[in-house]
This record gives structure tokens, sequence and C-alpha cells, in this order.
């Protein structure tokens, strides 16, 4: 079967929502990231992968969808077939957790006012907030960061 049937048809792809959810939602998947995702482990990136991927198996498999993948070592996930087919689809992008600004897709935080951010020095172990380290406070400031890289 060509995924692009399934991927591509909006009311299955708001059915695999919903399904993925609940079954992220799940007791025993629940316990399962608790249990072996931990950020600070080496490879905690590549646990996370093999999580999603058991669940979009599992969502896939319970609505009778399993059969759209052959090759289940190169698909790349049910939420990045979705974000291929509907990028433009509001209501399908904010169920995946994305929010729209002007007609685009930005993450929840563009825009929008948050706490001052609190960094801890290695020295002294004192909680320093960010805004008493931005010194021109004329001018906007960037700040690029990465996590689990």
């Amino acid at each position: 079967m060509d995924p692009s049937e399934v991927f591509g048809d909006r009311t299955i792809v708001l059915k695999l929502l919903e399904k993925q959810r609940e079954i992220r939602q799940r007791e025993e998947n629940v316990k399962l990231y608790q249990d072996t995702y931990d950020p600070r482990q080496p490879g905690a990136l590549v646990k996370y992968q093999q999580l999603h991927s058991s669940i979009d198996r599992q969502t896939l498999k319970e609505l009778g969808y399993d059969h759209c993948t052959i090759d289940w070592n190169n698909f790349p996930g049910i939420d990045d077939l979705i974000i291929l087919y509907f990028e433009k689809d509001e209501e399908i992008m904010k169920m995946l957790g994305y929010s729209f600004i002007n007609g685009s897709m930005y993450g929840d935080v563009l825009d929008s006012p948050i706490s001052d951010v609190g960094l801890i020095s290695l020295a002294s172990k004192e909680v320093l907030p960010l805004s008493r380290l931005h010194l021109h406070k004329e001018k906007p400031l960037l700040i690029i960061a990465s996590s689990l890289s």
C-alpha cells in the first residue's frame, strides 16, 4: 500500500493522532518513558526515538494500517509523514503540538511572554537571572541552545 493512501487522508490522520495520543497516555507507556528515558544519560535520544517508533507501530497496528510500510527500519514516523502531507493544516499541526502565527508554523514561544530564566553558576552555584546578564537592554538578546546533542 502507498503510504499516501493513509497519511494523505485527513480523516485517517485524525484517527491516527487520537489513537497515538491514547497509546502514549496509557499507564504502561508512561511508565516505560519514566523508566527508560533519562536525558542525562548517553544514548538518551536513541532510546527516545525507539520509544516513539514502538508507539507508532502500535498505533498503526491497532488501527489496521501497519501494512502501509514494509521497511520499519526506514519508516520516518507518523508525525513526520503527517507533517509532509498536512503542514498547512492548523488543526492537525496543533494536535502535533505546533502553533501558528500569521498562517505560519512556529513553536509555542514565539512572540509570547516568558518568565525570566535562571542560570546556575558552575563556580558559586548561585542562580543568576538571565535578564541580569543581558547588558544591552535596548538590543535584543539572542540565545542559541541545544539539547540532547
